[in-house]
């Protein structure tokens, strides 16, 4: 082994894990809190080794023009993987909706993704997402698309500041898009029950239904959430798929 070619690659694989680092740190499914860090950065490192010659066709400029692509490279993966975390932000939205409507709003619990308290039902719906996640094997998809997306945005390329800002407003809307989406059906039994409870009320004043209504709405909005897991399921991941698609494309 030739000892003059380390510091080459010793900057490629800075280059590449300035990017593939940053993208592992955030993406949906792997870079949850629950996953070691250790792992995360174990898998990190060995994609990073694995994309050096997809970054040496790009790097082969002088040494300042490859500390700007440093910082650039940071910066997409940054933008990329926050792109991918805005996924679950659609369960935890849908789940905070779902609680409202079901009277769950007031049960909290520890968030063991994030460290967290948050309502039981997005904490519920947000571990669901992770597990759908691996289970349609989108993973694969995603770390797919780390090497894919070397096509698309090569090492050395200007950073797309405006092409990124359009991105993320396309992905905020398609994740408050997906939550309500997602969370219809609840809104509408909340609307219909509430609806049905008033009426209960003025038509039997003597009868104090609303000592009921808090768990009566609770069960069976449990209940409608028990048979919607289906279908929330299949939701979730098309839109996970279409978004990693979007920001990780494979190929050409």
């Amino acid at each position: 082994m030739n000892p003059a070619i380390l510091p080459e690659t010793a900057v490629l694989f800075m280059l590449a894990f300035a990017r593939v680092g940053a993208l592992m740190m955030l993406l949906p499914g792997l870079g949850e809190r629950a996953v070691p860090a250790r792992l995360r950065l174990a898998l990190a490192v060995m994609l990073a080794v694995m994309a050096l010659p997809l970054v040496r066709e790009g790097a082969g400029g002088p040494g300042g023009a490859r500390a700007q692509w440093l910082v650039s490279e940071l910066l997409l993966g940054l933008a990329l993987g926050v792109g991918g975390r805005l996924i679950l932000a659609a369960m935890e939205t849908a789940g905070s909706l779902i609680a409202q409507s079901i009277g769950l709003s007031f049960a909290q619990s520890v968030d063991p993704s994030q460290g967290g308290q948050g309502e039981v039902v997005a904490t519920f719906l947000r571990m669901f997402g992770v597990t759908a996640i691996f289970a349609a094997d989108l993973h694969h998809v995603a770390i797919a698309g780390i090497f894919g997306s070397y096509a698309h945005l090569p090492v050395g390329a200007a950073l797309p500041v405006g092409d990124l800002a359009e991105l993320m407003l396309r992905l905020t809307e398609a994740t408050f898009r997906a939550a309500f989406a997602i969370a219809a059906p609840f809104i509408v039994f909340g609307f219909v029950f509430n609806l049905g409870l008033g009426l209960s009320a003025k038509l039997v004043p003597q009868i104090q239904l609303f000592f009921l209504a808090t768990p009566l709405a609770a069960a069976l909005g449990v209940a409608l959430l028990a048979l919607t897991l289906s279908a929330i399921a299949l939701r979730f991941t098309g839109m996970t798929a279409e978004t990693l698609a979007l920001i990780l494309p494979i190929g050409r």
